[in-house]
């Protein structure tokens, strides 16, 4: 696969985005936003594409990697784009639960918030790919630290990541609050930037 990474998205693919996301986070999201077409289309809307790294292959989307660092992150899911889709009570229940998932970074942290590649395609060398390019761009802009948070779902990730480098530094058990999200526990990793 002929494969070109870019950092700013193409607002004619944001849709496309949106639907990657929701195919790879898509048990994650149901359980906070549902139909799926309202899903989509608020995530769509919370692209921010000056905050990822995209995979362009033949002129579509088949990857991405999204960054958070202090307020900037790569979907700022606010309330008045939710609010478009659902009444006032639900829409703030759903931002609530967005803001209470969005970790508080130092300054000198970076975050990956997303990463995801087209289901059909996974296994490629993308995620590798976006990562690497990612953590170049962090190591430029001067942060100290990488870090991520990984499922326990998700063992093909959390390898992926120990392979570029990231290490495990804290379990966060869930334990029954995230079953239906389909996972228990979460690992916070991390990667050493600068010395």
């Amino acid at each position: 696969i002929e494969i070109k990474i870019i950092k700013e998205l193409p607002e004619h693919l944001y849709h496309q985005t949106a639907e990657i996301i929701y195919e790879a986070f898509g048990r994650k999201i149901n359980c906070i936003i549902r139909p799926k077409d309202k899903a989509i289309l608020i995530l769509e809307r919370s692209i921010n594409p000056e905050l990822g790294f995209f995979a362009i292959s033949k002129g579509e989307v088949i990857g991405f990697l999204g960054i958070h660092y202090l307020n900037n992150e790569f979907l700022k899911i606010n309330f008045s784009n939710i609010n478009k889709e659902f009444n006032f009570l639900k829409s703030f229940f759903i931002w609530f639960l967005f803001r209470i998932e969005s970790p508080n970074l130092r300054k000198e942290e970076i975050r990956i918030n997303y990463l995801a590649v087209e289901k059909s395609i996974r296994g490629n060398g993308i995620g590798t790919e976006l990562t690497k390019n990612f953590l170049d761009y962090a190591k430029k802009q001067g942060f100290k630290t990488a870090r991520l948070e990984v499922v326990n779902t998700n063992p093909r990730a959390k390898k992926l990541y120990e392979k570029i480098g990231f290490s495990v530094k804290k379990i966060k058990k869930y334990y029954f609050l995230t079953r239906r999200a389909g996972f228990s526990e979460e690992a916070i990793m991390e990667i050493k930037l600068q010395n």
